[in-house]
């Protein structure tokens, strides 16, 4: 019997239909933005690829489908109202068709 779920076949189905980078190329750009180590998210999404990265392991870069962007404006608002409950959000730009943010964990939550 096959599994029902693994991780890279989830991640391999984002890279196949929504994105027109390779996972590679995000893991490239991922380490130059906040350095090694990086992980897959444990529990991906369909329209993103996530990781987890960096020295101490307290950023999040997040590579979404351009259907999937985020808007920073209301992450911000967010912020503003809950403070440090909701991380702080930095748009990287576009790679490909998917748009890269970049995510501080709150230092009280690592």
């Amino acid at each position: 019997m096959h599994p029902i779920y693994t991780l890279d076949d989830t991640i391999n189905s984002f890279f196949e239909s929504q994105s027109t980078v390779t996972r590679q190329q995000c893991d490239d750009l991922a380490v130059s933005l906040v350095g090694k180590p990086i992980n897959p998210a444990p529990i991906p999404s369909a329209f993103s690829y996530t990781v987890i990265a960096g020295s101490k392991q307290s950023k999040i870069v997040q590579f979404l489908a351009q259907s999937s962007a985020l808007d920073i404006e209301t992450l911000n608002l967010a912020r503003a109202i809950h403070g440090q409950l909701v991380p702080a959000c930095t748009h990287h730009g576009i790679i490909g068709q998917s748009s890269l943010y970049r995510t501080s964990i709150p230092s009280d939550l690592t």
